[in-house]
């Protein structure tokens, strides 16, 4: 089915029209089309900087040549996508060629060729790139060269939503000439676009000939298409079509050019895809992430030496004659990272970066970036948090759809492909933030294509996915620093309790412990946290698993990273001593509570998952998700108490669903706040609407707010959720409008159905040691208008509300003169460490929870010399009786 309607067209013209000046370019000429250079390559799987292998396990470039590697009819149409090279509309002329050999002398049954109009021109660029294996609409069209027992030229609908993998062919003729590439050895296949005698209309015209003689084999013509189906990416493409275990097909010499092409060499991807760093305490580490560069080595062969990657630092004023050589690295394989560290970094003012590499084929490839100097002395702090990035709805190789649906968002459309999240990291790159926090779900194993385990080690099929993110969030993690956690899509789970680092041998994650093979947990790990500030205790669990949990203090706001996925015992463990967060890090935290040094004023923790199962099902019913941090309800208590001794605001992810949350321990609403993010690319809902209201001074009858148990027991205040609005979906498991619907009124291509999909942002004010929590849609700019964030945000907290215990207590008034900061630590005989925080000023009156005798330990956390503990503190209940102490 060709997307086809006025809407569509209209939007399409709209779109040409306010893009056109982004398709600067130069006109590409046949001189200058070549856009592969693998004359000295032995082997290796990336492509080149020109081209994006769909998928990066499908193809290799192996002595000079481009292979396919895959040989299973059921992974049709993989493509290779000319990424520098843009179709603008207009009238104009473009041509694709490329030759064809075979290793053998035998191609085998298989289709080998072009795909043109790829995104229909209304895609971005990467995209656009990601179109391969199913059709739907904005697919583009098929020129193939079909060999085996027939030989044969086609023409084939790649936009049919319908039929996925049938491919309906829209011209055909046969070869007459049998054998062709065991005769000819290698031929040229050649693609000819341009202007039909209709307005607005192309013709395709696609040939074989010999690349000797200039002989024409065959010719197949192709008439009156619409523009939008020759717009957009174009690429190579290859289908098998009987089972092979390794296709001898080979392809080299890929070109594109004419005046309706652009040359875009800004758009170059690789061999360095992205960079990650962080800066803590006058410590610079950054991990460059490599596409896969290096040899493997063949059986029998002499494995390579390694390869190194340089980073330089430029100083300020002295351009490029200031670059110098900070550290140096290997590129480790087979995550392909390199990983730098620079100490003793004077974090005051930006400094620019980049990356050098200089590869086998004699080039030398930098990618820059910048420092961001740390935020110490600005009164206010911003940090961004995302999670669940998804990249599209209906994924790349899921099936057709439904005949009945009544109306069907197009899988190569922007209402169905989400990367690269373009509106969002724009947006934020105008308005820059200090801090990026990615809580998890990164990758989801799913999208946009189905996991391949590879015996629990999928390293190819990892790195595709992490390569497209990082070619989305490059813009915005080149120029600022970031934490990134690890959650259960990343290493392939749906569900994680990682037990200790167990591994899980019953093959559902249900039963607890890893999946994957550790090794593949621990270059998961390697490629998103090793950049995160060094680990409190890096010693590893159990199968040599390591951890990133840390504590930091960045621009005057110390950060806890926690990881409540790693020690968190099997689900089936029901009785007492089910662990959360585990005894490592809960001391961990007991410390951090207390560490004030950096300047640090606010304490913000962030977390993979909430403390809490607010979500309910269809019926209105709160929920008892295991996967939550709501359970185990002991562990969850523990760990509350341990973010509310340092009055720390708590971040997280996971849930799909954003949410403001006043956690509760004893009573409703008496522990910290804590905000879950929203999904940024969701692709599954969760939703608040309870069939009970909740109580509490909160309680809204007509809506979702108040106080509530979930259904472990856990006490939590809910102030606001990004709930999805058509409810009329909600429960169905099969999601089914993000899946194949649009809403009433809407065109059903070209808008994405957001439900909650955004961004969170954390303004913290320092000087007053406030929080402003704010919730906004993906497609709207932070800071813009307050009215168009998602209902109950913003809100703003102090730092005293992150203990939502009553004050009815006093324990002392604290006097201080002279230089420096004075913090408090408050203890008490039954329960340790009641709280520790920064004191404002003089005479400011610490508070108590219990009767009884305290000790309070004052310091200054900057000066270790400058310290003063004090015993057997009573509490009292006037202020005014407070007992005054100096410091």
């Amino acid at each position: 089915m060709p997307i086809g309607n006025k809407n569509y067209l209209r939007a399409a013209v709209l779109f040409l029209v306010f893009t056109a000046a982004g398709t600067a370019g130069a006109q590409v000429s046949q001189e200058q089309s070549r856009t592969d250079n693998w004359e000295s390559i032995r082997y290796r799987r990336w492509l080149g900087e020109n081209l994006w292998a769909n998928r990066l396990a499908d193809w290799e470039v192996s002595r000079g040549w481009l292979m396919p590697t895959v040989g299973d009819p059921d992974l049709p149409v993989r493509t290779v996508h000319a990424i520098t090279r843009q179709v603008h509309p207009g009238p104009g002329y473009y041509t694709l060629s490329v030759r064809v050999s075979s290793e053998n002398g035998r191609s085998g049954a298989c289709r080998v060729g072009f795909l043109v109009g790829a995104g229909a021109g209304l895609l971005d660029y990467r995209a656009a790139a990601l179109v391969h294996c199913s059709s739907g609409k904005g697919g583009g069209l098929l020129a193939f060269l079909e060999t085996g027992k027939d030989c044969r030229l086609s023409f084939r609908d790649n936009s049919t939503e319908l039929t996925a993998r049938e491919y309906p062919e829209l011209a055909g003729t046969e070869v007459n000439c049998p054998g062709l590439l065991e005769k000819a050895g290698e031929i040229i296949l050649t693609l000819e676009v341009g202007p039909s005698t209709g307005e607005d209309q192309y013709d395709l015209h696609l040939s074989l000939s010999d690349p000797r003689s200039g002989e024409n084999y065959a010719r197949l013509s192709l008439e009156n298409r619409p523009e939008r189906e020759v717009l957009g990416s174009v690429a190579l493409a290859y289908s098998a079509l009987e089972p092979v275990s390794h296709p001898s097909l080979r392809l080299r010499d890929f070109r594109v050019w004419g005046d309706k092409v652009s040359d875009r060499p800004e758009r170059a991807f690789g061999p360095i895809t992205g960079i990650l760093y962080s800066l803590a305490d006058s410590v610079l580490k950054l991990t460059a992430q490599f596409a896969p560069v290096a040899y493997q080595g063949e059986p029998g062969g002499r494995f390579p030496l390694p390869l190194k990657a340089w980073l330089e630092l430029r100083q300020p004023d002295r351009g490029n004659a200031g670059w110098a050589t900070a550290d140096s690295a290997r590129i480790t394989t087979p995550d392909y990272t390199a990983r730098f560290r620079v100490e003793s970094l004077p974090g005051g003012s930006s400094l620019p970066f980049r990356v050098v590499y200089h590869g086998q084929d004699g080039k030398t490839y930098s990618y820059q970036g910048t420092v961001a100097g740390e935020p110490k002395d600005a009164e206010n702090f911003r940090l961004a948090a995302f999670t669940g990035m998804g990249v599209m709805g209906r994924t790349a190789d899921s099936g057709p759809a439904p005949a009945d649906a009544p109306s069907i968002v197009g899988r190569w459309t922007p209402a169905n492909l989400w990367f690269p999240f373009e509106q969002t990291v724009d947006n934020l790159a105008e308005n820059p933030v200090d801090l990026l926090c990615f809580t998890g779900d990164q990758v989801y194993e799913g999208k946009p294509t189905a996991p391949e385990y590879s015996e629990r080690f999928p390293v190819w099929d990892y790195l595709y996915k992490w390569y497209i993110w990082h070619w989305a969030f490059g813009p915005l993690t080149r120029r600022r620093p970031a934490v990134c956690q690890v959650d259960d899509h990343d290493v392939y789970q749906g569900n994680i309790w990682g037990w200790g680092g167990r591994l899980n041998m019953a093959g559902h994650n249900n039963y607890g412990g890893y999946m994957m093979d550790p090794l593949f947990v621990r270059l998961v790990e390697r490629t998103q946290c090793s950049h995160n500030p060094d680990p409190y205790d890096p010693s590893p669990i159990l199968n040599g698993i390591g951890v990133y949990y840390t504590g930091f203090s960045y621009g005057g706001v110390s950060f806890a990273v926690v990881e409540d996925r790693k020690f968190k015992s099997q689900r089936f463990h029901q009785g007492p001593g089910a662990a959360l967060l585990g005894r490592r890090q809960l001391s961990f935290l007991e410390d951090w509570a207390t560490d004030w040094h950096g300047g640090a004023s606010v304490k913000v923790v962030l977390s993979q998952g909430t403390y809490a199962s607010a979500q309910t099902d269809r019926e209105g019913k709160i929920t008892r998700d295991f996967d939550t941090d709501g359970w185990p309800k002991e562990g969850r208590d523990r760990a509350l108490s341990a973010f509310r001794k340092a009055r720390a605001l708590v971040v997280c992810g996971d849930q799909h669903l954003s949410t403001l949350i006043k956690m509760g321990l004893e009573a409703p609403a008496d522990g910290p706040v804590q905000f879950c993010v929203p999904a940024l690319g969701n692709i599954f809902w969760r939703w608040f609407y309870a069939a009970q209201p909740g109580g509490g001074p909160l309680a809204d009858p007509e809506g979702y707010t108040g106080d509530f148990l979930d259904g472990f027991g856990n006490h939590f205040r809910l102030l606001a959720a990004a709930n999805p609005t058509d409810v009329q979906f909600m429960g169905d498991r099969d999601q089914t409008l993000r899946r194949w619907n649009s809403r009433p009124g809407i065109n059903e291509d070209l808008v994405r159905l957001c439900q909650g999909d955004g961004v969170g942002i954390v303004r913290i004010d320092k000087q007053a040691r406030s929080y402003r929590i704010e919730c906004w849609p993906y497609d709207v700019k932070p800071g813009s208008d307050d009215r168009l964030q998602f209902k109950g945000w913003p809100a703003s907290f102090t730092q005293a509300q992150m203990d939502g215990r009553p004050v009815e207590l006093f324990l002392a008034r604290v006097n201080f003169s002279g230089t420096g900061r004075v913090c408090a630590a408050v203890f008490h005989g039954r329960e340790g460490l009641v709280y520790s925080c920064p004191l404002k000023a003089p005479g400011e009156i610490l508070p108590a929870y219990r009767e009884g005798e305290h000790q309070l330990l004052l310091f200054d956390p900057e000066n270790p010399q400058r310290r003063r503990e004090f015993r057997a503190l009573n509490a009292v209940k006037d202020r005014k009786k407070a007992v005054n102490l100096e410091f």
